[in-house]
Parts: structure tokens; C-alpha cells; sequence
């Protein structure tokens, strides 16, 4: 803010207008780096909510605190396990400091419906994306995504292009008691 201040105070043909303008930019990338190893270290919980309201409470909370454009579409969702509630959670904090670290990205959207006996989660950013052919075999965060959907027996797929931005898309199927799918 101080940064900002001064550079407005300069006229825009000062010799250190530049300079200042490039300070700030490094130091609001270090804020959002910031935050993002924050959500990490202290991450939210549910806490007793269900999914959709502790889903609905971090998305909201992150929109007030960021300068990025969120829309989210969270469906009532059927009774799920709490371990299923819990790491799909994870997923979605996992991918949103994935955001917020890397992908430079203006908005992203987060869609968690259920429909044809899955949860499908799908989160999309307009950020720089990647090469997905370039990137180490899976970066610590993809990885952790992937592990957790494989442990409560779904997939996950992270597709990107550079300047295209990154999806994030996973199927979990929707298990009855007795261990089989439910209708």
C-alpha cells in the first residue's frame, strides 16, 4: 500500500516510477504466496459443518481476501463418509493454494455436484497453466490431490496448457453401505 501511494504521489515519466511499479508487483506476488503457504499450514477444517458450508465459508473467506474473481456451484450433496467429506476438502484447499502460488489466474470457478452415482469436483482457473509434459512426474500439491482421491476410490485429472490455464477434475463414486454403488 505504502508502494502504491508513493507511485501515485510520482509523475508517471519519474525515473523510478518503474521501479516502484515493479516493487509492487513483487511484493503483492509475495502476498499471495503468503496466503497461500497460510492455508497450508493453518488449514481449515470442517470442524462439525458438512462440506458444502465449510466449502461455502473457505471460498468466501478467500474472495474477501483476494484480488481474484471466484464463482463456485457447491449441490446438496447425499450423505457422505466423513473421511470422504474430510479429504475431498483437502482436495479443494490443496488446489486453490495451487492457484494462488502458481497459476497467476484473474478467476476461478469451483462446480461439486453429484450425478450418475459420482461427486464430480471440477475447479478451473484462467491462470498461465503449465506443460504438462515439462512438469517434474507430479509437483508436491498434485501429487497430494491425486493420493487423496485414489484413497477414498476415485481418480483425479489435472489437465493445463500454457497460457490456457489449469482444470482440476475429480470423480469420486458414490458408495452405499453395504459397499456397492448406490443407484
Amino acid at each position: 500500500m505504502l508502494l502504491s501511494a508513493v507511485r501515485e504521489k510520482l509523475p508517471e515519466d519519474h525515473p523510478v516510477s518503474g521501479k516502484i511499479a515493479m516493487a509492487e508487483k513483487v511484493a503483492g506476488d509475495a502476498q499471495n504466496e503468503m496466503r497461500a503457504l497460510l492455508m497450508q499450514l493453518r488449514p481449515a477444517t470442517l470442524e462439525g459443518k458438512g462440506l458444502k458450508e465449510g466449502l461455502t465459508e473457505l471460498l468466501a473467506e478467500l474472495k474477501a481476501k483476494q484480488p481474484l474473481k471466484i464463482d463456485w456451484e457447491i449441490a446438496d450433496l447425499p450423505d457422505l463418509p466423513k473421511g470422504i467429506e474430510d479429504h475431498l476438502f483437502r482436495i479443494v484447499q490443496e488446489s486453490l493454494s495451487n492457484v494462488l502460488r502458481h497459476s497467476r489466474a484473474s478467476s476461478v470457478t469451483l462446480r461439486l455436484i453429484a450425478a450418475s452415482r459420482q461427486i464430480h469436483l471440477k475447479i478451473v482457473d484462467d491462470g498461465v497453466g503449465f506443460d504438462m509434459n515439462k512438469v517434474k512426474r507430479a509437483t508436491y500439491g498434485l501429487k497430494s490431490i491425486q493420493e487423496r482421491a485414489n484413497e477414498i476410490g476415485g481418480v483425479a485429472e489435472v489437465i493445463s496448457f500454457p497460457g490456457k490455464g489449469t482444470r482440476v477434475d475429480v470423480k469420486i463414486p458414490i458408495v452405499g453401505k453395504e459397499g456397492e454403488q448406490q443407484p
